[in-house]
This record gives C-alpha cells, sequence and structure tokens, in this order.
C-alpha cells in the first residue's frame, strides 16, 4: 500500500473500483512515483489481520 498525498485528489481524483487506492500513480518527483497512492489518510483506514 502506498502514502496519502493531500494534492493528489486535486491532481486526478480517481478510484473506479473503490478499493481505496488511486488508480493513477502520483508523480513524487521525476525519478520517483507512488504507483498505490491511497485516496485518504492512513488513520481513515481499517485493517485485518
Amino acid at each position: 500500500m502506498g502514502n496519502y498525498w493531500a494534492d493528489y485528489i486535486k491532481e486526478i481524483e480517481r478510484d473506479t473500483d473503490g478499493n481505496g487506492i488511486g488508480d493513477h500513480p502520483y508523480h513524487v518527483s521525476i525519478d520517483n512515483k507512488d504507483i498505490y497512492p491511497l485516496m485518504k489518510p492512513f488513520e481513515d483506514y481499517s485493517y485485518v489481520t
């Protein structure tokens, strides 16, 4: 699972399958991208162990 980027939602707001992970990578820098960006802050998710 990736990270939450506050400005990602402004750039591309797409989560077509509703899994909480953005459909497009978030470009951190020229050489770096997060291919599983979260649509909400991590604290807003529940997890199963």
